[in-house]
């Protein structure tokens, strides 16, 4: 049963067992959430969605069996701690280009917009870590609509890799 505390009553007429199991009950509910939440966070940053059957989309953690999506991570001699703002910077440079995230030195999530139809495309760059030398950034590119895009999103991805080998 509980009892409402009434003007000139106090906290004494509620037993002590009972604050205490509420306190760790809520302690224990916070930690759930609190890891959860966390938890969702780590998984979307660090997995790219896999390619939808359609030809719109290319994926370095696609299976390398898949001609159509599969494309090569970019290995590149820089390390991560220069290659990632001059990826930051390229984007940047682009007219085209919406940062939407931004994890420094791991994670980027872009938008790139066409100019005459206005159609968006997602592309995010994963950078490994472990490399002693030079760095490896997975990459994927996808349409958010439509079926084909002509090979815009390896065309695309491709002129990124050409930009770092210039760099190089």
């Amino acid at each position: 049963m509980i009892k409402c505390i009434e003007p000139g009553e106090t906290m004494k007429s509620i037993p002590l067992k009972y604050i205490k199991l509420t306190i760790i009950i809520l302690i224990f509910i916070s930690t759930i959430l609190v890891s959860c939440v966390h938890k969702g966070e780590q998984d979307t940053m660090l997995q790219f969605a896999d390619c939808p059957d359609s030809p719109n989309c290319v994926s370095s953690l696609a299976d390398q069996e898949d001609a159509e999506h599969y494309i090569q991570p970019y290995k590149l001699k820089l390390s991560t701690e220069k290659a990632f703002p001059r990826l930051v910077e390229y984007l940047e440079s682009r007219s085209d280009v919406k940062i939407l995230k931004r994890e420094e030195g791991v994670y980027i999530h872009a938008v790139f917009i066409s100019k005459i139809m206005r159609f968006k495309d997602d592309v995010e760059f994963r950078f490994k870590s472990g490399a002693s030398a030079g760095s490896v950034i997975d990459i994927r590119s996808a349409s958010r609509v439509g079926h084909s895009d002509f090979g815009a999103n390896r065309s695309r991805m491709e002129e990124i890799r050409e930009y770092f080998d210039g760099l190089q």
